[in-house]
């Protein structure tokens, strides 16, 4: 094994973290898009179900692979 390479486990989790950070991105822009659209339209509109849609696809992604999501809101922004 030379110095650049990681042993298989420390790789495996370096990718978990790679796929946690996208998915989780993903989840929170999905998150947001929806809330916005409930903000200013009904939940009967159309782009209202879309953004749900979205949110419940990208939450199904993360479920799917670690089991579990946990949202923290910390600070004021």
């Amino acid at each position: 094994m030379t110095d650049t390479e990681l042993p298989r486990t420390q790789a495996h989790e370096t990718g978990d973290e790679g796929f946690l950070r996208q998915a989780g991105r993903g989840f929170l822009v999905s998150l947001y898009a929806a809330l916005r659209s409930l903000k200013l339209y009904p939940v009967e509109n159309a782009a209202v179900q879309r953004a749900l849609d979205e949110l419940g696809e990208a939450g199904t992604v993360i479920l799917g692979r670690e089991g579990e999501i946990e949202v923290r809101i910390s600070g004021d922004f």
